[in-house]
C-alpha cells in the first residue's frame, strides 16, 4: 500500500496539482536524489540551485547511468521561495526538479527527514552534508 507523507505533496506549477510524496515502498527511479531544505531561501536559492543543476546537468550527460533530482523542500516559507523554486521546475521540467511543499514551518532537520524517510532512492544526499 503506498502512503504518503502525511502533509506533503509535490505541486506542478503547469497543472498546479497536487501530488503526493512517493511511498519509501516504490521501486528507485534516481541514482541520486538531492534535497534542499529551504525557509525563505528566495534570494539564496537561485545561486545555489543553478551551479548544482549545471554539474548533475554535466554529469549525467557524461554517464547516462546518472540520473538525478533536486527536491526543493520548501518548509513553510513566507516570502517567495516556493515561486523561486518553481521556476527551475519549469526551466528543468519535473522529472529532475520538484519542489514539496511543508505547510508550516518544521525546521531544516524535519523537512530533511520528512523526505528521506519517504523516497525510494539508491543516494539520498541532503545540502547539510555538502
Amino acid at each position: 500500500e503506498r502512503t504518503a507523507v502525511s502533509d506533503a505533496f509535490f505541486e506542478d506549477p503547469g497543472s498546479l496539482k497536487k501530488v503526493p510524496c512517493p511511498s519509501i515502498f516504490d521501486p528507485a527511479e534516481k541514482y541520486i536524489s538531492l534535497i534542499v531544505p529551504a525557509y525563505n531561501e528566495e534570494c539564496r536559492l537561485p545561486e545555489a540551485l543553478t551551479e548544482t543543476l549545471n554539474y548533475l546537468k554535466q554529469r549525467s550527460s557524461a554517464d547516462k547511468s546518472f540520473t538525478y533530482e533536486v527536491l526543493i523542500v520548501d518548509d513553510g516559507s513566507t516570502d517567495r521561495t516556493s515561486k523561486v523554486a518553481f521556476e527551475y521546475v519549469k526551466k528543468h521540467n519535473i522529472d529532475n526538479v520538484r519542489v514539496l511543499l511543508l505547510g508550516r514551518n518544521h525546521g531544516k532537520g524535519e523537512a530533511v527527514r520528512k523526505v528521506s524517510v519517504e523516497l525510494p532512492t539508491h543516494t539520498l544526499v541532503s545540502t547539510n552534508q555538502l
